[in-house]
């Protein structure tokens, strides 16, 4: 939710809210809170933590995702975050889907 929140405020009230307030504002933290307290994810199951270890994050760091691996971070990326995606050939698009799976299961090994 706080990165919803964050990405609906034009940069241009960034920059004036930390003109006034400096450089802390709070945002940050308020961000973070709402990011906890309400939000879109759900901890990995035991069995997708052993397909991110044994699978996929092997393939994020080695740079060889292939279209099957594909098929997976679609279904895990839906499981986690319910957010529908559908194939795609771009190369940065698969490689955020990644990283913020890397970041679900880091959060979902530290619960």
């Amino acid at each position: 939710m706080g990165d919803k929140i964050e990405n609906l405020i034009p940069d241009v009230v960034k920059d004036i809210v930390t003109k006034i307030a400096g450089e802390d504002c709070g945002c940050g933290k308020r961000k973070e809170y709402l990011n906890k307290r309400f939000s879109y994810f759900t901890p990995f199951t035991d069995q997708d933590k052993k397909l991110w270890e044994d699978v996929l994050a092997p393939a994020l760091r080695s740079g060889q995702l292939k279209g099957s691996h594909q098929e997976m971070v679609i279904g895990l990326y839906q499981r986690t975050f319910a957010k529908r995606h559908k194939k795609t050939n771009c190369g940065s698009c698969v490689e955020s889907r990644m990283l913020q799976l890397e970041k679900g299961y880091e959060a979902s090994c530290d619960e």
